[in-house]
């Protein structure tokens, strides 16, 4: 599997049935193959933003209000998005690689940890960075983050996120029931 042609591409983890043995992460297709019966509900979406640049955090923050998520947090270094996730939940997690106190690698490492450990619904983890080489994609996924997003990225790739992770939020919880 190459890498994602584009600085915005969205990739995901390849599923467990899958028989491909690429450490990379595929690209996602730019244009779903079907239509959408229904229309996911991003208003009730727990999400954390992860990023030491406050840019950043503005520009991703703005993007999800326009789509819809009312309840947006932030942390500008991944201990404090540890320590935030010991206190609360969250559905979606959009964490950057590159930070000071704590790396987003570790941070992811430590937040599955977490999970494991106190029963916690496992919260989806999107990497966002500006380097987008198969080594990094592999560092990711080894972490336990579920996409990987690099960075410049758009309202339309945010978009395609949030489409996917609601996919993932409605399977898990038909599961439950």
């Amino acid at each position: 599997s190459s890498l994602p042609s584009s600085p915005s591409s969205l990739t995901s983890p390849s599923s467990p049935s899958s028989s491909s043995s690429s450490s990379s992460l595929p690209s996602l297709p730019s244009h779903p193959s079907s239509p959408t019966l229904f229309k996911p509900h991003y208003s009730s979406y727990k999400i954390l933003i992860v990023d030491d640049n406050d840019v950043n955090r503005l520009v991703i923050q703005s993007m999800l209000h326009k789509l819809g998520c009312q309840h947006v947090d932030s942390a500008f270094d991944g201990q404090m998005a540890v320590d935030t996730c010991a206190t609360k939940s969250y559905d979606v997690i959009f964490m950057d690689i590159q930070m000071p106190i704590m790396n987003g690698i570790d941070a992811t490492n430590r937040i599955r940890q977490m999970e494991i450990e106190q029963n916690q619904k496992r919260k989806i983890i999107c990497a966002i960075t500006a380097n987008t080489g198969k080594y990094e994609q592999s560092l990711c996924k080894d972490a336990g983050m579920d996409f990987f997003m690099c960075k410049p990225f758009s309202l339309r790739d945010i978009r395609q996120l949030l489409s996917r992770s609601w996919k993932i939020i409605r399977k898990r919880k038909k599961n439950e029931m």
